[in-house]
């Protein structure tokens, strides 16, 4: 029988990924979206298991547009969800010409069969991204944080540890803090962190400028946060 089911959805922009496919190869393209399903996976301190079972979110890709969608009732379905785009956007700023992301999380009905996916879920996820998430980040609001039953004392630290509530109100997922964590002390980082410098050095364009001056007040947030992330919690 055909239904909508409720799930956790997020719906993720690539701010300049056209660009990308111009310069960079097919195969090295396609790995970006490979690694999400074999790489991203959070795993619990005490048992060494993953956090949720990551083969449970599922993911559509067309071109800069990417929808990981997962069944609100799997374990930690939100903290799983949050960990995956927290990866997916250190990821894309480990590239030597950093990919920016701007997205949005809900908890909605979506029907979901083959090629096939839309839902009242699908269009509110992408109206968050499109009409408020405005900066390179991942928003959720924080009654989605109060409200996920499913997550576990594990989950909730997670969510807890990886995401922040941003100066408009709203949740965000806190990747600049897992990138400083894993990378801060190797290129990486440092060249990432020289890209933004560069930008609000050069660049004139407003828009822009909005989206790294957002980027800079973040680092600065970042570093008063860090404590360092014992490495057998993070694998990446």
């Amino acid at each position: 029988m055909r239904e909508y089911k409720e799930c956790y959805i997020a719906f993720l922009d690539l701010l300049g990924f056209k660009n990308t496919v111009n310069n960079e190869a097919c195969e090295t393209i396609a790995s970006f979206f490979d690694e999400i399903q074999h790489e991203y996976i959070v795993t619990v301190n005490e048992t060494g298991l993953p956090l949720m079972d990551y083969s449970k979110i599922t993911r559509k890709v067309m071109s800069d547009t990417i929808c990981f969608y997962v069944d609100a009732t799997v374990k930690n379905a939100l903290a799983g969800l949050v960990s995956v785009c927290d990866y997916f956007q250190v990821r894309m700023l480990r590239l030597s010409k950093p990919i920016l992301v701007r997205g949005a999380i809900v908890r909605d009905q979506i029907y979901a069969h083959g090629d096939v996916t839309f839902g009242p879920g699908v269009s509110k996820a992408y109206l968050l991204e499109e009409k408020t998430a405005k900066y390179p980040r991942v928003i959720f609001t924080k009654s989605l944080f109060d409200n996920s039953s499913e997550s576990d004392v594990e989950g909730r630290k997670y969510l807890s540890e990886y995401t922040f509530h941003d100066d408009d109100g709203f949740c965000a997922v806190d990747y600049l803090y897992l990138f400083y964590g894993l990378d801060h002390e190797n290129a990486r980082w440092k060249d990432f962190a020289r890209s933004v410098q560069k930008a609000l050095d050069s660049e004139t364009d407003t828009s822009i400028r909005e989206k790294y001056l957002y980027i800079d007040k973040n680092i600065a947030r970042m570093r008063k946060k860090y404590n360092p992330i014992k490495s057998e919690s993070i694998h990446a």
